[in-house]
């Protein structure tokens, strides 16, 4: 019987690990997705290609662009 109680609890467990997830996962959409980190990643590669090509504020400026692109696409892939 004890082990009918522990299975039990630990589908439980399982089913709240699971709405916890899908809560997280709402709530960062609700919240604007993944604008931050697309942002974030393109202006890091922006200023990387910047100072390649010596135009350091063109480089931010379509890293910035290209970020929030990026942010845009995971976010509807999710």
């Amino acid at each position: 019987m004890k082990k009918d109680d522990e299975r039990f609890l630990d589908e439980e467990a399982k089913e709240e690990k699971k709405q916890a997830a899908a809560e997280e996962k709402e709530k960062k959409e609700s919240e604007g997705g993944y604008s931050g980190e697309g942002i974030a990643i393109g202006l890091a590669l922006g200023a990387a290609f910047g100072v390649l090509f010596d135009n350091l504020a063109l480089g931010v400026g379509l890293g910035m662009a290209v970020g929030v692109m990026m942010g845009i696409v995971f976010a509807k892939k999710k």
